[in-house]
């Protein structure tokens, strides 16, 4: 084998090893933005189950309000009727 053939496997070796490295660090980088966004989706999901949670809270409350309304309203009406 001559010195320049071995040089030209050499350097194709090389490169293809660089580009290689340079792959793996791109597919880390996205290995870390993936957890990082399933990290926040978990995050972002108890969010939204708190805020379901405190719909939920504030809208039997609204029922609850109303009918105390009804009921006092009712109970004036019937007052005011004797």
């Amino acid at each position: 084998m001559s010195q320049e053939k071995a040089k030209k496997i050499k350097q194709q070796y090389e490169k293809k090893l660089n580009d290689m490295q340079s792959e793996l660090k791109k597919l880390q980088a996205a290995k870390r933005e993936h957890a990082k966004l399933v990290k926040n989706q978990a995050v972002y999901e108890r969010q939204l189950k708190t805020l379901q949670r405190d719909l939920s809270d504030m809208k039997k409350t609204k029922v609850g309000i109303k009918l105390l309304f009804l009921y006092s309203s009712h109970l004036k009406l019937k007052e005011g009727s004797h």
